[in-house]
């Protein structure tokens, strides 16, 4: 039986609709198209530029006159009962994600650009910075279940289990990361977000005391990357945790055996 529900893609430089099933009037899609065609090509430019210096962190300025009115333009324009919306970075994504949303039989199916996700994101980072991790989980998640497939997402929600220390759910979701990283990052950031995602889980492992796995792990980030400091810098903390740990076993009385 063939699913009947509505399904619009809408890309990121045109925010063109192009209606797949169903159907649907220019009311459905847009009501002001040039304007909003205008508008969301601006809040693209602004999240981009945003993105690409992220590094040097996300100050409350721009959350307050950039990122906040960007969710809330999109939480205004497209969310609605009934209605399932993924945000997709290229084709591989779109179609995965086409077939994640019909197994939950919606009414609707809205594939956004990525900037919306990235603008939770953005706002989850901000939040990371501020030490406020509740928060950020809050955030980044909504990004998450956005693009799920976003490993960059992924590895900065490992990070805010990190400061929860929450490890072992920080190892699910590392893990999650780099297979993210494997399928869906491109080649331009698929070393990055995968060695990434790999000390992540490294790092857990750790705190976890399974330091054997942890080191593994490490020495496969150097084989993608010699020059990761961080995974030599952690190789170097394992070798002391580890030689601490022997000779606590070897200072360790032997208690004698009970009749």
């Amino acid at each position: 039986m063939r699913l009947n529900v509505k399904i619009f893609l809408i890309t990121a430089l045109t925010s063109a609709s192009v209606f797949l099933s169903g159907c649907a009037t220019s009311k459905d899609v847009i009501s002001t198209k040039e304007e909003k065609k205008a508008l969301e090509k601006e809040y693209s430019v602004t999240i981009m530029e945003i993105m690409e210096r992220i590094e040097s962190g996300v100050s409350e300025k721009s959350v307050t006159n950039d990122i906040d009115p960007i969710i809330s333009y999109f939480e205004k324009t497209y969310t609605k009962e009934g209605r399932i919306i993924y945000s997709a970075r290229n084709k591989k994504e779109t179609d995965y994600l086409l077939a994640l949303a019909k197994e939950k039989k919606p009414e609707s199916i809205y594939i956004l650009p990525d900037f919306y996700a990235d603008a939770y994101f953005l706002k989850g980072y901000y939040y990371t910075g501020e030490k406020k991790y509740t928060e950020a989980g809050t955030f980044i998640e909504k990004a998450i279940e956005m693009t799920p497939t976003n490993s960059q997402y992924l590895s900065a929600l490992g990070h805010v289990l990190h400061a929860e220390k929450k490890w072992e759910e920080a190892v699910t979701i590392f893990e999650k990361a780099e297979k993210a990283a494997e399928e869906y990052s491109s080649e331009n950031s698929k070393e990055e977000h995968l060695t990434r995602a790999m000390r992540g889980k490294a790092f857990s492992l750790i705190e976890l005391g399974k330091l054997e796995e942890a080191e593994e792990i490490y020495k496969k980030c150097l084989k993608i990357d010699s020059d990761d400091r961080v995974s030599n810098n952690e190789l170097k903390y394992i070798k002391q945790l580890k030689e601490k740990r022997e000779k606590e076993e070897k200072e360790t009385p032997v208690q004698p055996e009970k009749i």
